[in-house]
């Protein structure tokens, strides 16, 4: 029945795009079971060729404004959520905030100071490692969202290296697979931190 009423209105719709009434009064004769549909869809289709007929004007003045508006309410949709997100402040605050060093945090989940200092510090590119990022995450007491924002945070602001006599301090930044393959650990450990479980 239902696939029946489809294919009328689609025949309708195809042979009066723009119907009137003669045409809605014929189809309705012919398919009485159906006259509240061909209605329906004849009011439907003659409120789209009459839209599609009416053109509308508009001067520079309102579309100017329109522009200003429409640039104003993505302008305080980006203040209010900048407002509702919470700001980054460094993983080193985090880390005081926790009671703890980076060393302690190396000794407890068992990987090389260095490694979990490069990523304090802005020098490891992301992505970092899940099981590393989960160790941090738990040794800080923070959320995956907290970590990504202090790890955006932390490489938009590096701590500088140390000056060389040829030039000024410079930061090099490395993947987590570089960081921890130079990193002086074991070759099982340096299996265990790369792999991912």
């Amino acid at each position: 029945m239902t696939k029946d009423r489809d294919d009328v209105l689609y025949s309708f719709h195809m042979a009066c795009p723009a119907p009137s009434a003669a045409d809605i009064i014929e189809w309705t004769k012919q398919f009485p079971q159906y006259a509240e549909d061909i209605r329906a869809h004849a009011a439907i289709a003659r409120d789209w060729a009459a839209q599609s007929e009416v053109e509308v004007e508009v001067d520079d003045v309102a579309l100017q404004r329109a522009h200003s508006r429409a640039l104003n309410i993505i302008y305080r949709s980006a203040e209010a959520d900048d407002a509702a997100l919470p700001q980054a402040v460094g993983f080193f605050e985090l880390l005081t905030r926790a009671g703890t060093k980076v060393s302690r945090i190396a000794t407890e989940i068992g990987i090389a100071r260095a490694v979990v200092a490069d990523l304090f510090n802005g020098w490891m590119r992301p992505p970092v490692g899940g099981r590393l990022t989960r160790a941090v995450m738990n040794a800080l007491h923070i959320d995956q969202a907290t970590f990504d924002r202090e790890l955006l945070f932390a490489l938009a602001n590096p701590r500088m290296g140390e000056a060389k006599a040829s030039g000024p301090p410079q930061v090099l930044q490395r993947s987590y697979r570089e960081i921890v393959e130079s990193s002086g650990m074991s070759a099982e450990r340096i299996h265990y931190w790369l792999e991912e479980d």
